[in-house]
């Protein structure tokens, strides 16, 4: 009518909500039934469509976990109850059945068993004995596969014979090889030492000519 004052505009049901404190009490009640996950807001929602969705979804979530709670609930009062033990038979003071069984097995094993005979040490192979080197290298008693063991053995052999440097190159070394000479002296040396220290009674070692054209003699007494 034209004479009444205009009424102000009464915003929607929805907008009055207030959305923060609505979604609080749900937290409040989330964490009771153990929802985790979930913390209460302090500031405004974005707008009203941001707060209610907020809401909604945080109820569906209490929703469903109740649903869950009560599920669990029912399955247990539904499972059987587990049956009361029957006393032991310690309780009832009678001997366990293992207990006798364990003292009749070890009784029979003390009648049955015999000491079982001792096992025979199995015997010690025999040791391999060295092959012999001759008189004249045992004598020597160079260490085995040495330079010095195949100079000796290349005298013994030609004992009281005059043999090149040649022919001891190859011996000691496998090849007649001159750059060896410096190498041989020493080994040589080392034969000269032996008969010195000991064995000058049974040979002696001599020698003529020089350089590439000495020849060694092992002369046996």
């Amino acid at each position: 009518m034209e004479g009444e004052p205009a009424k102000p505009d009464t915003p929607p049901a929805e907008e009055r909500i207030d959305w923060v404190k609505r979604y609080n009490l749900l937290v409040e009640e989330a964490k009771s039934i153990g929802l985790e996950g979930v913390r209460p807001v302090t500031s405004r929602f974005r707008d009203t469509a941001t707060g209610a969705k907020r809401c909604q979804a945080l109820e569906s979530s209490i929703k469903a976990r109740r649903e869950g709670l009560a599920a669990a609930e029912r399955q247990e009062a539904a499972s059987p109850q587990e049956p009361v033990p029957l006393p032991s038979e310690e309780e009832r003071g009678e001997a366990p059945a293992s207990q006798e069984t364990e003292v009749m097995s070890t009784a029979t094993k003390r009648k049955t068993t015999a000491k079982a005979p001792a096992k025979a040490k199995p015997a010690k192979a025999p040791v391999k004995a060295l092959p012999s080197r001759g008189v004249i290298v045992e004598d020597f008693n160079p260490r085995r596969d040495s330079n010095l063991e195949s100079l000796v053995k290349l005298l013994a052999d030609n004992k009281n014979k005059l043999v090149t440097i040649g022919d001891m190159l190859k011996a000691v070394y496998g090849s007649k090889d001159t750059k060896n000479r410096s190498a041989l002296s020493g080994v040589i040396k080392g034969v000269e030492v032996r008969i010195e220290e000991g064995l000058s009674r049974k040979y002696k070692l001599e020698h003529e000519g020089r350089g590439e054209e000495a020849k060694y003699k092992l002369t046996v007494r």
